[in-house]
């Protein structure tokens, strides 16, 4: 069994940021005051298990590998956070697979208790727990509503793992209890997939969330051309209020402002990747829809504390620098 696990605190948003595994996050902290962080990281075999505390508000776009399993638990006592724009709701797990560019959304201080599987490892259990893998598997907006014992128990289950694993080069614990913790995880997962079955929500939230996801995933299909409020509406099914109150509720603005900041996160990823001998703001800026150069280079540099060009000359170029921490400003 091969161990490794690390803890720190930090004062720096990028340095943080940075250390977290088996994520890229391009990351903006838009609460005042100053930032700290815990960070508990663990990996036993090929369970990898993550706890997170943060102290002030922001907004994050993450990338997880595509070929795990995820589980993020979410005790009755955290504070909500946004997904996509759907609300974490408190007492749940969510399981879903790696994906890019999952919007992460905190209004204060938050915790995030998170734990992956190889998804291979997770489907060939599956195969002798179910007929076929249930499709809340592959669904990252399905989450699972567990017997508050159960949900107490996974939680301290997966505490424990992670301080065994941060004490275990400095112990003499026997390796067989970490393998024993480790198969009673095991365990409880099953008795979780088993058991529970997804969430029963209300026609009304179901038709919101439906209608969020389809225009959040139309304007990332889009990015490169002109899109209205009018388009929105007609994708959504919603009228021009309806799809306000509905952002608003989901992500806290309405969705001409969410759709500038998405293609501002899109511009900023697409500068911090470029090679700046052969590419140009402008031509980055256009490709992610934006025609009025002016307004975007005053746009960018209010979310992100600096000009475009900046972005696209800073070196070492590599995915850690799309964690800068920018202006508490928003755009």
């Amino acid at each position: 069994m091969q161990t490794l696990a690390t803890t720190a605190r930090y004062s720096d948003a990028d340095v943080f940021i940075e250390s977290v595994h088996n994520c890229r996050a391009a990351y903006v902290v838009s609460g005042r005051g100053d930032f700290q962080a815990r960070l508990a990281l663990a990996r036993i075999d090929d369970l990898h298990l993550g706890l997170i505390t943060e102290t002030l508000a922001r907004r994050a776009v993450l990338s997880f590998p595509p070929d795990r399993l995820f589980f993020r638990l979410v005790a009755a006592q955290d504070r909500p956070k946004l997904r996509d724009g759907i609300e974490d709701q408190p007492g749940t797990v969510s399981v879903g697979p790696g994906t890019a560019g999952v919007e992460d959304v905190t209004e204060g201080p938050a915790i995030s208790r998170s734990l992956s599987l190889p998804m291979a490892t997770v489907l060939a259990r599956a195969e002798v727990m179910f007929d076929e893998p249930p499709p809340f598997l592959f669904s990252r907006t399905t989450p699972l509503r567990p017997p508050p014992a159960l949900l107490a128990t996974l939680t301290a289950m997966h505490r424990n793992l992670i301080r065994m694993a941060i004490a275990w080069p400095r112990t003499s614990l026997p390796h067989h209890r970490v393998a024993a913790m480790n198969a009673a995880l095991w365990n409880l997962l099953t008795e979780l997939l088993v058991t529970d079955a997804p969430v029963r929500q209300t026609r009304y939230m179901r038709r919101g969330q439906a209608a969020m996801r389809t225009v959040v995933d139309y304007i990332r299909a889009h990015e490169d051309r002109p899109i209205t409020l009018t388009e929105l509406c007609m994708v959504a099914g919603y009228s021009a209020k309806g799809l306000e109150t509905l952002f608003l509720r989901c992500v806290g603005e309405t969705p001409n402002r969410y759709l500038r900041r998405w293609r501002l996160w899109r511009a900023r990823e697409a500068l911090s990747a470029a090679d700046p001998a052969t590419a140009t703001v402008s031509e980055i800026a256009v490709a992610c829809g934006f025609w009025e150069l002016g307004r975007f280079a005053g746009r960018y540099r209010r979310l992100f504390g600096e000009s475009p060009s900046r972005t696209l000359m800073r070196v070492p170029r590599s995915p850690a620098d799309l964690s800068r921490r920018p202006s508490a400003k928003t755009a």
